[in-house]
């Protein structure tokens, strides 16, 4: 299940039961994701239990049967056991806060630090594993569920007290940024140059972030291999403790191949859920979703915080570039935010007006069917054939072992489509 589909299921109970029986939304809605394993669990599937409280013959509730895991004597060992079984997955929520009445809990009762409470839960023998509170903690913090705790219900209204937490502005983050390669290690080029797009892009999608109150911590490098600007990357976001790393990308596969996708650690992940967004997003623009991959990068061993690699498209593609270049890099920096924080608006603000005056771009064919030798050196290009298209207009030659395109200079948007409208296989990109 996607992540925050998961929490809101479990979030709307836990708010309104903690007024009642003084138990933090955030450690509810978090002991329920670690028991039940986001709703994969048996238990969750089969008993509607999103915790793992044992059954016994007062408690009222049917029985279910599995095996579990206990510590005993310091080592983790497998049993069988029977656990309660719920008619709803509200049922299981409510039980779970009765449960914690019990006077051996009475110390949680009340405690608004949610750090305080999740050790106490271990201390209070909840949980036979020292490895509880921190795995709790770790997942209130890194999907900021205390922004579900009600505080000071003397003087805030429940209701109130959501909508404060949720303001735009509450979540704030400190997000890594990069654009994908370097300056001196070149990544895609297709029908445009991967990292000369990221590189606009990265400028594009920080403004955005930075205008909604988020820190962005640049994780750039221009070293001169694959291995150093990842490294260097990484280093970066582990020494400013980000909340989030993302990597932003274009992919290319021999033009073969379109769509949108992102990929992270593992359906787990912090990251997994503004991943899933980010698909969502983009795709609502046209681009074909490829789905949340799970993959083991560089960057998702070697970063601490949650990470995405973003593709947003496959620059080699033309079904992809003809829709991305509909679209402003500030557009698509809005769509990307927009994923991570929904206070950003997907939209451009309308208040907010481009430094230019007129719009630019350049056209670019497709891949010609010519042979590219190196050292700028081409096989068999028509050079007159195409040049009589561009008797007032320079344009360039370029190529790699993948063939040959050629790019015109920048050039007024109107003039971009009149050339894109004669010559037919050719696009214009914005600058």
């Amino acid at each position: 299940m996607e992540q925050q589909a998961f929490i809101n299921i479990i979030k709307d109970k836990a708010i309104e039961l903690q007024t009642t029986y003084n138990i933090l939304a955030s450690i509810t809605i978090a002991q329920s994701i670690l028991e039940s394993g986001w709703g994969t669990s048996e238990l969750y599937q089969k008993a509607n239990s999103s915790f793992g409280i044992k059954w016994s013959e007062s408690c009222g509730y049917d029985k279910y049967l599995i095996n579990t895991k206990e510590v005993e004597n310091g080592k983790e060992i497998t049993i069988q056991d029977y656990f309660r079984k719920y008619d709803s997955v509200e049922d299981s929520i409510k039980d779970h806060a009765i449960f914690l009445q019990k006077a051996r809990y009475k110390n949680i009762l009340g405690d608004t630090d949610y750090s305080s409470v999740a050790n106490k839960l271990y201390q209070d023998g909840y949980s036979t594993s020292s490895e509880y509170p921190s795995k709790l903690i770790k997942i209130i913090e890194q999907y900021r569920l205390n922004n579900y705790d009600i505080l000071n219900v003397s003087t805030t209204s429940e209701t109130d007290q959501i909508i404060n937490n949720n303001e735009k502005g509450s979540n704030k983050m400190k997000i890594g940024l990069r654009a994908g390669h370097s300056d001196n290690c070149a990544g895609a080029i297709g029908i445009v140059d991967e990292h000369s797009q990221m590189k606009q892009y990265y400028e594009e999608v920080k403004a955005v972030f930075e205008a909604y109150g988020h820190t962005v911590t640049d994780c750039n490098s221009n070293a001169s291999t694959e291995g150093g600007e990842l490294s260097e990357g990484a280093t970066k976001a582990n020494n400013a403790n980000v909340d989030l790393f993302i990597s932003l990308h274009m992919n290319c596969f021999n033009g073969t191949a379109h769509g949108t996708e992102a990929l992270v650690s593992s359906t787990s992940s912090g990251a997994y859920s503004y991943a899933q967004n980010l698909v969502n997003n983009f795709a609502e623009l046209g681009i074909t979703s490829r789905g949340v991959k799970c993959a083991s990068d560089y960057e998702m061993n070697h970063v601490n915080a949650p990470n995405i690699i973003s593709e947003i498209c496959f620059c080699d593609s033309e079904t992809d570039m003809v829709i991305y270049n509909q679209y402003s890099l500030k557009k698509l920096a809005h769509v990307l935010c927009n994923a991570i924080d929904s206070n950003i608006p997907k939209d451009v603000d309308s208040s907010v007006t481009s430094t230019t005056t007129t719009q630019t771009g350049y056209v670019i064919t497709t891949y010609l069917p010519n042979g590219y030798q190196g050292n700028n050196e081409f096989n068999g290009v028509d050079a007159n054939y195409i040049l009589q298209y561009f008797t007032d207009i320079k344009c360039y030659f370029r190529g790699n072992g993948k063939g040959v395109w050629i790019e015109t200079q920048t050039l007024t948007m109107d003039k971009c489509l009149q050339l894109k409208d004669t010559l037919g296989s050719w696009f214009y990109q914005i600058n």
